[in-house]
């Protein structure tokens, strides 16, 4: 997102070659370099049943970004990113269609039995859904950043504020967590004008008011097909949400009165911020201090972050048996 701060961050430059352009390659090959030392390459080639992200499609991901980055002309950065952003807006409609129980496609419900509680739209699992939805909302700020005209704004705000509440019934709290650090970091950057944090609070108005609607309906008897938990469940509360919106607004309507610099505020609630979580993880994790009701969020111990410090300690051990190249490299 504050990428999309530099004048010239889409600006597609066929041809011209950098060290950024190698990132890409490198990483394909060290992904080449792990499927050669795989004992299972069939598998490191196509991936795993269901997810088939092998090498198979890093490479292919590869060549989509050399030949886009080396042949697209340098005009086409505004056609990119509003696809882009067009993409995460029908996407996000569609799994809101998908939570109310609605198919418009027609095949849904049944090609799903029994497992569609774990999908919505058409990107997989609710995981992907969210990462998708994560990348798309920089391109939206994109659009909104540099629209021309005030409709052109107005319509890539709307589209932002729905890739954003695709989050709520993404059910992940991953993608929460992205989302604050990525609004973090874009409120920090020196480049963000008043007028652009009044934008972005604009598109968070929009998702309290998303949250709001859905957690009347659901109190009002509405069935979902996705039942909403922590992170979400909290956000669609009335009054969290009511909470949410006024602040948004509020923030918005500052923003449209005055001319500031947010970095200057947001920098030093930032480094507290950080500073608050870095002793929150440090008292119970290092030091054995209970806080009482946030232990769970913030002792790193089995069953921390549904079970993912237990996979994390797995796969460490499994890491420390590994040979030296299958360190350098991965298993495929």
């Amino acid at each position: 997102a504050c990428f999309a701060l530099r004048p010239r961050a889409f600006a597609l430059q066929p041809g011209r070659l950098s060290a950024s352009i190698l990132c890409a390659p490198l990483l394909c090959g060290c992904y080449l370099a792990a499927w050669a030392m795989s004992d299972n390459r069939w598998t490191a080639l196509w991936g795993l049943n269901g997810r088939r992200a092998g090498l198979a499609l890093f490479a292919l991901c590869t060549a989509a970004y050399l030949i886009v980055r080396l042949f697209c002309p340098g005009e086409a950065w505004p056609v990119l990113t509003a696809l882009l952003t067009a993409a995460g807006a029908l996407a996000a409609a569609l799994g809101w269609l998908n939570f109310w129980m609605l198919d418009p496609l027609g095949s849904y419900y049944c090609t799903l039995p029994g497992t569609g509680d774990l999908y919505l739209s058409t990107l997989g699992n609710l995981n992907f859904f969210a990462g998708f939805l994560c990348l798309c909302f920089p391109s939206a700020l994109r659009c909104v950043f540099t629209a021309r005209s005030r409709a052109g704004r107005g319509l890539a705000g709307a589209a932002g504020a729905v890739i954003l509440s695709g989050l709520i019934i993404a059910n992940t709290d991953t993608a929460w967590v992205a989302l604050g650090a990525m609004l973090a970091l874009l409120c920090c950057d020196r480049r963000l004008t008043a007028a652009q944090l009044g934008l972005v609070s604009r598109m968070g108005a929009g998702v309290c008011a998303a949250a709001l609607a859905t957690g009347l309906a659901l109190a009002g008897g509405a069935t979902s097909r996705v039942v909403l938990r922590t992170g979400s469940a909290l956000l669609t509360r009335p009054p969290v949400a009511l909470a949410g919106l006024a602040v948004t607004l509020a923030v918005a309507a500052v923003c449209a009165t005055r001319t500031f610099a947010p970095w200057r505020l947001f920098r030093p609630l930032g480094i507290a911020a950080v500073a608050l979580l870095a002793v929150g993880f440090a008292l119970p994790s290092l030091f054995g201090v209970s806080l009482g009701p946030l232990n769970g969020a913030f002792w790193l111990k089995s069953g921390w972050g549904s079970s993912r410090w237990d996979v994390w300690g797995v796969l460490w051990q499994q890491y420390r048996e590994l040979p030296p190249l299958q360190k350098l490299f991965g298993v495929g």
